[in-house]
């Protein structure tokens, strides 16, 4: 998998608005039929909704974004594969969500 995008995603929140690091990652030549990876990062600055809330309204954007042939896909073949929660800046926590779309 290859890196082919990186950089800071603002999104509409719940309550407020909120911005994260978004990092997608394709697959290789010769890794056909694998799907692109999705790693959206929770931000010390963002003051908004947290990418753990959002994970599912952020993945379906930033697909609509770089994939939008992906978004007439079978629901079955969007499978969100992992939340994580770590120590920010300070004493706020900070949560990662990864997606998997496609097949």
């Amino acid at each position: 998998m290859k890196k082919t995008y990186d950089y800071t995603h603002r999104y509409r929140g719940i309550w407020h608005g909120g911005w994260c690091r978004i990092a997608v990652y394709e697959p290789d030549v010769g890794e056909e039929g694998r799907c692109p990876v999705i790693v959206a990062a929770e931000r010390d600055d963002n003051a908004g909704s947290s990418v753990t809330n959002m994970a599912e309204y952020l993945a379906a954007e930033v697909v609509a974004r770089h994939f939008p042939h992906l978004l007439n896909a079978p629901a079955e073949r969007a499978l969100p594969s992992a939340r994580r929660w770590r120590r920010g800046a300070g004493r706020r926590w900070r949560g990662e969500a990864v997606a998997r779309w496609g097949r």
